[in-house]
């Protein structure tokens, strides 16, 4: 859709009926530090999204508070920059690859500690993952390099499951603490998440260029019922965790190539909320082939919402304007109903791609559009939808930013 402005005061009024690219206005992030070099290092924010940890110039790991922007702690060594944080689902404290290999970094809201752990080394590769188990007791790190290191973090020594296969490459603890699910070649097996007895297999797991598909990623439903596998080849599919004879439904249903899964986001922390079924609706870009006019066809990029439950679509919208944007990504859905974020990247004078705006849709198609600041190259958005962390080039210097979602929407950037 082509970018309309209105006056600020409009935007509220028309929210709710379409298309809104907020005007233009002076706004200013919550605070700007000097980060690291290496493109691909992390950002987190925590579950609650009261804490940003992100890597400074010198390669240790700062964790401010966001209502400040105050440093509250500072890693003793420099941490792997390239390796994701491990949060606590419950608790403030986090995990993370020290820089010397087989080196664990633990910070418990107070204090850190290191240890040693032979063969630690797996999320700091490509496509890396890190992520502790409900309980806090284990800690499950994978990357592209096809080796899983599963943690128990009362012993500090590595867990062998039951499965002998070659190569792992994602795994991922359901929200209810009850699976583990870890992607092979062409296979995921769900184990229990505390005796890592093998529940269930699916396979195979195929791709347009595989038989056997690289699992690069895998997401829970909220509800713990469906679990999402994402390939590395555009392939995408859901089983239903709790059936034993659960089929493996292919997405495939319209051809395009499929990345970035998200599921809607929902807490359920009152007895209220507890007596109404969970949603278990996804988000996911398509590529496909379109007619852009009469003489030009182009590949375009479809944001389809997805019901598991009835295994259906509820809606898809080409979002991007042919003329002037070149990709997007999912970002996250956060805790509310507010939708879904993207990240649009176009060229720039210099024909460099970068991240130009944030896009924020609905189910029903309502969409905000906010243009970021120039040389933003990767950004991150907390749980709960408020703030957004952008990674800038400035000169040669990058910088990470932090900003409210809302004063970007309501003056853009």
């Amino acid at each position: 859709m082509r970018t309309k402005i209105f006056p600020s005061f409009f935007v509220y009024l028309f929210l709710w009926f379409g298309t809104v690219t907020v005007a233009a206005e002076p706004v200013s992030p919550l605070f700007k530090v000097a980060t690291n070099k290496i493109a691909n290092n992390y950002v987190s924010f925590s579950p609650d999204s009261a804490l940003f940890a992100h890597t400074d110039a010198e390669g240790f790991l700062e964790i401010r508070e966001i209502s400040t922007g105050d440093i509250i702690s500072r890693s003793p060594s420099p941490v792997n920059i390239t390796s994701p944080v491990a949060w606590d689902p419950s608790e403030r404290s986090l995990y993370i690859e020290g820089a010397m290999s087989d080196e664990l970094l633990f910070w418990d809201g107070l204090r850190w500690q290191n240890q040693e752990i032979d063969d630690v080394r797996a999320s700091s590769y490509a496509g890396g993952h890190s992520q502790l188990s409900v309980n806090g007791a284990y800690l499950a790190n994978t990357g592209m390099n096809g080796k899983l290191s599963l943690i128990d973090l009362k012993s500090f020594e590595l867990v062998t499951l039951p499965k002998k296969q070659s190569r792992a490459h994602a795994a991922s603890w359901s929200p209810d603490g009850s699976f583990l699910a870890v992607g092979y070649d062409g296979l995921v097996v769900l184990y229990d998440a505390n005796t890592f007895d093998i529940i269930n297999e699916f396979s195979p797991i195929h791709s347009p260029v595989y038989d056997n598909a690289l699992i690069s990623n895998m997401k829970w439903a909220p509800s713990s019922q469906f679990l999402a596998i994402q390939t590395l080849y555009g392939s995408a599919y859901i089983i239903e965790a709790g059936e034993k004879q659960s089929n493996v439904i292919d997405l495939k249903y319209k051809e395009g190539f499929i990345h970035d899964l998200v599921w809607a986001a929902e807490q359920k922390t009152t007895w209220y909320q507890k007596l109404f079924p969970w949603k278990n609706d996804l988000a996911f870009l398509q590529v496909r082939k379109a007619q852009i006019n009469e003489s030009h066809d182009s590949d375009a990029e479809i944001l389809v919402w997805y019901d598991a439950d009835t295994s259906s679509e509820i809606s898809e919208f080409d979002f991007l304007n042919h003329s002037t944007d070149y990709d997007a990504h999912l970002i996250t859905m956060p805790v509310s109903d507010q939708g879904v974020f993207l990240s649009v990247t176009s060229p720039s004078e210099t024909k460099e791609i970068s991240i130009s705006h944030l896009v924020r849709i609905t189910k029903s198609g309502k969409e905000v559009r906010v243009e970021l600041p120039e040389r933003a190259i990767a950004v991150s958005i907390s749980n709960d939808g408020r703030y957004i962390a952008i990674r800038e080039m400035e000169a040669r210097t990058p910088t990470i930013s932090l900003w409210r979602i809302s004063d970007l929407e309501r003056s853009g950037a």
